[in-house]
């Protein structure tokens, strides 16, 4: 693997806490050169500190403009990673428009805004590169009081299969991952109390969410296989809420004139 990723450069947005450092740790570990776009500059003096040949990028991802200019002014990449994303907690009778805005922005808007920069700068510089992109399993199950998350990530999971469909044909693959819960920050926020977590932990055979460093796995996995083992195109199973198979389904572009779809199923869990 580490043969693969040395020396690529990756982009990791929101890579300074939580999944996305896990992430951008273990890339920068398998000698790829990273480079972390956060808003939070304490957090990306942390990890620069940290780890020294990590570079970091400060910017407001809900700043189309401003994040274009940045994210240009960075020069190419061989693969992206867009793991920034909130979680907005409210029920689907009390959501509010600005929720759903600010929601829609970090998970969705600001994937398309980043992904149109790199993915454009991949072609001009005739780069195979990987874009993988962070969902859930709120895509494919309701969860409570998430309208809005759940929203977005269906969302992530549409968007992600059109950028296979047109990007494919430029040898760039595009992959989701759809974890469930991990013990993040984020995730102690919403599913600490036991009463909302056992629910949770009840679907999953080992009764407990995955460490982060698994979830990591699964990303450098998709970032660092240049050559996909493709399969006829097919609709992705998908795991119903009941289902005790934790599950992450995602989708590829292929290089041929007809899209692909990769499907890859592991049990990694997230928010």
């Amino acid at each position: 693997m580490d043969k693969q990723l040395k020396g690529k450069r990756i982009l990791v947005t929101g890579g300074c806490q939580g999944i996305g450092r896990g992430i951008a740790v273990e890339l920068w570990r398998q000698s790829a050169n990273v480079v972390v776009l956060s808003n939070q500059p304490d957090n990306l003096k942390k990890l620069k500190e940290e780890y020294p040949s990590i570079e970091t990028v400060c910017v407001d991802l809900r700043n189309w403009e401003e994040t274009r200019k940045v994210v240009d002014s960075l020069g190419a990449f061989d693969g992206l990673v867009n793991n920034a994303g909130i979680a907005i907690i409210e029920p689907f009778l009390e959501c509010t428009p600005e929720s759903l805005d600010e929601t829609m922005s970090v998970n969705v808007r600001a994937m398309v805004n980043v992904s149109q920069i790199v993915a454009k700068k991949m072609i001009q510089n005739n780069i195979k590169g990987s874009i993988v992109n962070l969902s859930s399993q709120a895509s494919k199950a309701a969860l409570k009081d998430h309208t809005a998350y759940c929203a977005s990530k269906g969302a992530v999971d549409s968007l992600t299969r059109v950028m296979a469909l047109e990007l494919g044909p430029h040898g760039i693959r595009t992959n989701t991952v759809n974890p469930t819960v991990i013990m993040t920050d984020m995730g102690r926020q919403v599913w600490s109390a036991p009463e909302k977590s056992q629910g949770m932990l009840s679907k999953i055979p080992l009764g407990r969410s995955k460490p982060r460093p698994f979830l990591a796995k699964a990303f450098e996995i998709h970032v660092a296989h240049s050559t996909p083992h493709w399969h006829q195109p097919r609709e992705p199973r998908v795991a119903p809420p009941d289902d005790r198979d934790a599950r992450a389904t995602s989708a590829a572009g292929a290089t041929g004139s007809k899209p692909h779809f990769q499907r890859t199923t592991s049990s990694p869990p997230c928010i």
